[in-house]
């Protein structure tokens, strides 16, 4: 079933709109037959397809192949899918966690059930950037407010006080090394990913002045939530549909030309390469076992609401639902060791 590609330049009069234009295309499930054999898995991911998706979207392929129908949309930022999720148009959305914890403090009820991806954010910049102070006065690419992107620029600017930059908001990803490469800034804050594409496109160009796994503990910035009540309702489907993810996810670990395989079927992802993707594969962009623990989902929310994000109000069960990560971990064989991928 071809997926509904919502662009990343969504204005807020027309979000009213989207969401009802897209929650009746999924209704309808875009033209595609139904099967009614399975409960219909409909999905929403927080920006344009990217690599950091193809095990997601691997697990979806898998659980077609079951007789499940899964209908995919595509919205321009995390806080449009949580809205979605939120409002019950969709099942299940992907995406950095803030938002949705945020739709929790006014009274949703969405539950983190499994790590995506890594996406390894960068601090990329021009000649003439090389450290935290020379970013003061110059035009740097941040996404929303909430969002992950502003809060890493803002961890980081703590290192350097009195070094104030101005932060132009450019919510996806892409856009931001549009700005970077054209030159409408000096800097950007970008997927690990879209920096390994500036490089080769020009290189000695630009350089990275900080790289935040190496800088930052490792936290489950995004992931895939769910309503509580769908968990309840549709607990065997989550657990299976996460088994399939834990499937795709060690399979990229060891096999780059899957992820290829599934990039495919996708032209915006046209532009991977084999070379891209085994660098993201040798990076452990995807975890073995799900990624989310107790321990680092509190972290993530501490992360957040250390830095004004997030309000303090929400209880750790509130935050995800791990029982459903454990099934399907069993169901796969059990965890496996993190520094050796299966």
């Amino acid at each position: 079933m071809s997926p509904v590609a919502l662009t990343s330049r969504l204005r807020l009069p027309e979000v009213v709109l989207v969401l009802a234009v897209v929650s009746a295309c999924l209704a309808l499930a875009c033209g595609a037959p139904a099967d009614t054999a399975r409960p219909t898995i409909r999905m929403v991911f927080a920006a344009a397809v990217n690599p950091g998706d193809l095990t997601v979207l691997m697990a979806n392929r898998a659980m077609r192949a079951k007789g499940y129908a899964v209908e995919e949309a595509f919205f321009a930022n995390s806080e449009l899918a949580a809205a979605a999720l939120a409002r019950g148009d969709v099942e299940i959305a992907v995406g950095g966690m803030s938002p949705f914890w945020a739709a929790n403090l006014k009274g949703a009820d969405l539950r983190a059930v499994v790590g995506r991806s890594d996406n390894g954010y960068q601090l990329l910049a021009r000649a003439g950037v090389a450290t935290c102070t020379d970013l003061h006065g110059r035009p740097v690419a941040v996404s929303t407010k909430g969002a992950l992107p502003t809060a890493l620029i803002n961890a980081y600017l703590t290192h350097c006080p009195g070094t104030t930059p101005q932060q132009m908001s450019i919510p996806n990803s892409t856009d931001r090394l549009s700005a970077l490469a054209t030159g409408r800034v000096d800097a950007a804050l970008l997927q690990r990913v879209d920096v390994w594409h500036l490089q080769r496109r020009a290189p000695g160009t630009f350089s990275v002045v900080t790289d935040y796994n190496a800088k930052t503990p490792p936290l489950p910035f995004i992931a895939v939530l769910a309503r509580a009540s769908y968990l309840a309702a549709e607990r065997a489907t989550v657990v299976a549909w996460i088994g399939e993810k834990l499937r795709a996810d060690r399979r990229a670990l060891v096999d780059p030309q899957a992820l290829l395989d599934e990039a495919r079927h996708w032209p915006e992802l046209e532009a991977s390469e084999l070379e891209l993707l085994r660098a993201e594969s040798a990076a452990h962009a995807w975890h073995p076992n799900g990624a989310l623990t107790a321990a680092n989902i509190l972290d993530t929310y501490r992360f957040f609401v250390d830095r004004g994000i997030l309000g303090d109000g929400l209880a750790p069960s509130s935050l995800a639902d791990l029982s459903l990560l454990e099934e399907a971990l069993s169901s796969v064989g059990g965890p496996v060791p993190v520094d050796a991928p299966q």
